[in-house]
């Protein structure tokens, strides 16, 4: 009479921790993390005569991928703000000008590191004669 959509399980916290006692018959999801299981275990790739490590290859293409959407993201909305970007090896900068009402313009500098999203972004606020209350 009444359908009902399935939805994925919620994942089970025990799993989780390493102890879900109900194995298979848990009623929640045991998801594996990236590294895979166990963690110790390295899986090596040999191409063309080089060892590459798949499980850190896999990591920084995930990594990368979120970084580039939403760098991406930031350029579609912010582009009219964006002053300046600038990669470098280990981060990109952004010199954004953000208007500020009643006030001078505020300038700051996103800094997007490498091996974001794992490091977290800073945001430095560019403008010298500025309060600390108005920085607030």
């Amino acid at each position: 009479m009444y359908s009902t959509t399935k939805r994925f399980p919620a994942s089970c916290r025990f799993f989780t921790q390493g102890n879900c006692r109900a194995g298979q018959d848990c009623h929640f999801a045991h998801i594996l993390p990236f590294n895979g299981s166990p963690k110790n275990t390295l899986h090596s790739v040999i191409i063309e005569g080089n060892d590459v490590d798949s499980s850190t290859q896999d990591l920084n293409s995930i990594q990368k991928a979120i970084r580039n959407l939403e760098l991406g993201q930031l350029e579609k909305k912010y582009s009219a703000f964006f002053q300046n970007t600038t990669q470098k090896d280990m981060n990109t900068l952004i010199d954004v000008l953000l208007p500020l009402e009643d006030k001078e313009d505020l300038k700051v500098q996103l800094v997007i590191p490498f091996n974001y999203p794992d490091t977290q972004c800073t945001l430095q606020i560019q403008n010298s004669n500025m309060t600390t209350e108005t920085k607030r």
